[in-house]
């Protein structure tokens, strides 16, 4: 389904966590080191960041310039790395 992503918790596959609140494909996914935070872009070209245990978002942002292909948090968790459909690298600080 577009705009949604599920989450199994290895400590409770059988109850599955949906994310919903992007409008279109979610294109990108990544956890943070600590696995405390997942973040993801897509279509809609927006950017999130979600509670993965709650399901709750934590903050969204518009991604700036081209479609976004492939996304990433730092070694720290405390910045996030994006790669646009040309190959431009950002780093997001302070999301």
């Amino acid at each position: 389904e577009q705009g949604g992503l599920w989450v199994w918790s290895p400590h409770a596959p059988e109850q599955p966590l949906r994310l919903d609140g992007h409008t279109g494909a979610i294109v990108a996914a990544a956890f943070s080191p600590d696995g405390g935070r997942l973040v993801t872009t897509g279509l809609d070209a927006a950017i999130r960041v979600w509670n993965p245990v709650s399901g709750r978002e934590l903050i969204s942002f518009p991604a700036e310039g081209a479609a976004i292909s492939a996304i990433a948090f730092d070694e720290r968790g405390e910045t996030l790395i994006t790669i646009d459909q040309h190959g431009v690298v950002r780093r997001w600080e302070g999301k």
